[in-house]
């Protein structure tokens, strides 16, 4: 038997989707990664990730090089 409170789960899920706009994620990033102007310091940067998707995997590697201002 589980506790009645995990019915509630789907509904604080929902809430919590609700409250995270693109703006809200963007600014934790910002934030996380030292702020603007850290970010504004950076000349290159390299990004490897894998995407891994039922029945196939994508390995990607990006990179940035800044020839200006940003």
């Amino acid at each position: 038997m589980f506790p009645a409170s995990y019915l509630l789960l789907p509904f604080a899920m929902a809430a919590l989707a609700q409250e995270l706009s693109v703006e809200t994620i963007l600014g934790n990033h910002i934030a996380a990664v030292g702020g603007v102007a850290a970010i504004e310091l950076l000349n290159n940067l390299r990004i490897e990730l894998l995407i891994a998707e039922p029945g196939f995997k994508v390995r990607g590697d990006y990179r940035a090089v800044k020839d200006g201002p940003v």
